[in-house]
């Protein structure tokens, strides 16, 4: 066994295959998880974005409600 990982196969192609392989996958993931991150952030600003004000909630000093003298 330990001749195969001394062997010219090891060390000249498999190892830095395994290596590149690793090092793929490792981008791929940290990509993945920012692009979710990204997502997720955009998702909770359109979602501030559509509140509106509704019945029980008006502008400051309600200076956008219907006067009551009209």
């Amino acid at each position: 066994m330990a001749e195969f990982f001394a062997s010219a196969f090891w060390i000249g192609f498999l190892w830095p295959l395994i290596v590149m392989i690793a090092q793929s996958v490792m981008l791929l993931v940290i990509l993945l998880i920012a692009i979710a991150y990204i997502l997720l952030a955009d998702r909770k600003i359109w979602a501030a974005v559509q509140i509106g004000a509704g019945p029980t909630w008006s502008a400051p000093l309600a200076c956008s409600s219907p006067s009551p003298i009209s």
